[in-house]
């Protein structure tokens, strides 16, 4: 990255002032659950909060994720409250990844993945969804214990707009600038810390404006999960 020293220096000095303002931060644990999968797809399009209440709907409507990853689009655009081109994207997304893992192990947990290792695991999640690196790299950084960084566009903007990386850096430049900068142990609280000070300065993405936590309508159905 070009004048990566000066976005070094000011991406360092951000992350203490973020840890001031935002306190200790808790990393969650999903296991090797297919939960982490489809928290990743939500978090891809929703804010946190968003898809915290959205997981929660999800959970109690579906009697596992097995049952969601063939539910039709209709019925997870139901649960999720609104029915849009970009909640449609988002719950083909969802099932098209659950698909994936299952139709590659015949079950629907990560446990066959994670026993490639580490870097093998990111390498065939690569290849079993190539279309979203987002959340390829937030299955290894949680679910994994891997060293990634997990980017939305809306972080990527605050990145760039808060002059912590080049303003003409692609995703893939901004990803191992990052990388290299930031220690594998400190990935997670990096990606929590930079994403909640840009869902709180940046304007909202168009879904999460659009989906309150009680637009997410809930049912009896029990939440037991794999």
């Amino acid at each position: 990255m070009k004048d990566s020293k000066k976005y070094s220096e000011a991406l360092a000095k951000t992350v203490r002032s973020l840890k001031r303002k935002y306190g200790k931060i808790e990393k969650p644990e999903y296991g090797l659950s297919a939960e982490v999968l489809v928290y990743a797809v939500l978090s891809q399009y929703l804010s946190e909060s968003a898809s915290a209440s959205a997981i929660k709907k999800l959970a109690a409507h579906f009697v596992d994720w097995n049952d969601l990853r063939v539910a039709r689009t209709d019925e997870l655009t139901d649960v999720i409250g609104k029915d849009t081109v970009e909640t449609r994207e988002m719950a083909d997304t969802m099932t098209r990844v659950l698909m994936a893992i299952f139709n590659k192990y015949d079950v629907m947990n990560l446990e066959a993945v994670a026993e490639a290792g580490k870097r093998q695991a990111k390498a065939i999640l690569e290849k079993l969804i190539p279309e979203s690196q987002y959340v390829i790299n937030y299955v290894v950084l949680t679910a994994f214990e891997g060293h990634a960084i997990p980017l939305t566009g809306q972080m990527t903007e605050y990145l760039k707009a808060n002059e912590l990386v080049h303003p003409d850096s692609t995703p893939e430049e901004i990803e191992g600038f990052l990388e290299r900068q930031v220690p594998a142990n400190q990935t997670y609280e990096f990606y929590a810390l930079i994403r909640k000070d840009a869902e709180s300065t940046m304007p909202k993405r168009s879904i999460s404006a659009t989906i309150s936590d009680t637009d997410v309508k809930t049912s009896s159905k029990s939440a037991k999960k794999q």
